[in-house]
């Protein structure tokens, strides 16, 4: 088995695809801070793969944390660490969207969460990321998606240096004209 930590989870589509895509050869585990969210991964493990994540047995594990200062350990009902860094795949998709650029008030307090940076962005990620990440010569890789804005693919770029990480590839996707 290989191990995998999805940051920011949020109802899970990432880590489920990835556990999917490598089934029965990968222990994930997915790290949510909202508890709304979290609720909501929980109900999606459990109406797609039959377990919601929290029992001990589980393969794909679910833990309710906020990334920035989770340890990356998952612990059995012994207190036994079952999963811990380091990871060699992490996963995120931190909010995208400038938070002067947004009208939090035309949005339902979970979604501003998910869309802007009230509890950490990129930065925060890659923080986490290099700290839970196996080493690049072990085989660690870090796959985050962000937004290519200027400004914010400049601070992802200074981030990664700051905490000893390059970007190895990049590719930009286009969901709608004009963007």
């Amino acid at each position: 088995f290989f191990t995998h930590a999805d940051l920011g989870t949020g109802c899970g589509s990432v880590l489920m695809m990835v556990a999917w895509a490598f089934l029965g050869q990968i222990r994930s585990v997915g790290v949510e801070a909202q508890q709304v969210s979290f609720e909501c991964l929980r109900r999606g493990l459990e109406w797609n793969l039959g377990s919601d994540g929290t029992n001990s047995n589980d393969t794909l594990r679910i833990q309710q944390q906020d990334l920035r200062f989770w340890n990356g350990q998952v612990t059995n009902d012994d207190g036994d660490a079952v999963l811990k860094p380091p990871y060699k795949l992490i996963t995120g998709t931190p909010p995208y969207f400038p938070l002067d650029s947004f009208v939090a008030s035309q949005n339902h307090n979970q979604k501003v969460r998910c869309r802007v940076p009230t509890r950490g962005g990129a930065s925060d990620y890659i923080e986490a990321a290099s700290r839970l990440l196996a080493d690049e010569t072990d085989g660690g890789v870090f796959c985050m998606v962000e937004a290519a804005f200027d400004k914010a693919e400049a601070a992802v770029l200074e981030t990664a240096q700051k905490f000893g990480m390059k970007v190895q590839r990049r590719l930009d996707v286009v969901t709608r004209s004009g963007l």
